[in-house]
Formats: structure tokens, sequence, C-alpha cells
């Protein structure tokens, strides 16, 4: 298996970058390709917000799925979605946490438990 570490922020130039370097991969004889993304872009429009919008996250996903056979990726910003591999057609996908490690780390700092953690928006609940 080969691994492709991109964080996909600022995602528009990374994408095509990674559809150029998958092909490669392959070409030079790469039978499995798994993409290592802390960050994946476009996940929260899950939906049409408003007619004639796209939905960023089929597109992005049916992108990715075509040039990899595995993705992982952290912390997701999947809302309407429950389960990452629902949006990856055809291969394996894992959703990881990394909010178990922040609070290990944070209560070995001996953080005031009176303090509060706030999201930015009611999507962001999952993560409190």
């Amino acid at each position: 298996m080969t691994i492709i570490y991109a964080s996909l922020d600022r995602p528009n130039e990374k994408l095509i970058a990674l559809t150029f370097a998958a092909e490669a991969l392959r070409r030079g004889g790469a039978k499995r390709l798994a993409l290592l993304a802390p960050y994946l872009c476009y996940m929260r429009q899950d939906t049409a917000f408003h007619e004639g919008d796209a939905i960023s996250q089929r597109v992005i996903c049916a992108l990715i799925a075509g040039c990899v056979d595995r993705v992982v990726t952290v912390d997701a910003h999947l809302h309407r979605t429950t389960d990452i591999r629902t949006v990856f057609p055809g291969i394996a996908s894992d959703n990881l946490s990394a909010m178990p490690a922040i609070s290990v780390e944070l209560r070995k700092t001996g953080l005031d438990p009176s303090i509060v953690v706030v999201g930015s928006d009611a999507e962001s609940l999952p993560w409190n």
C-alpha cells in the first residue's frame, strides 16, 4: 500500500496535485493507494442549501474515490452524514477523532474544569 499524505486545506490546487500524484503512482506500479488527509475539504456541503447549488461533498468524494482505494481523515465536518463510509463510493474510509487525545493533553495541563469550550455554530456540538 502506498500512502499519500495531503492536508486538503486550500483544496483547489491540492486536489489537482492529488489526482496527478495518484495517476503517476499507479503508472509507476502502485497497486493500492491510501490518502491520509488530516483535513478533508468540502465535507460541510452535504446538501443543496439553495436551488442550483452543487453538493460539493458528493463531487469531491467521487473525485477522490476515483483516485485512491482508501481515505483516512480526522474529524471530518460530517453534519447530516453520520458515517464517512457512505460518502466514498466503493472504497474504504475512516474518520478518526482527535478529541480524546486533545482531552488527555488538556487534562495534563491542569486545565480548570470550570472552563467551557464553545463551538462556532450548532454543527460543532458533536465535538463538545
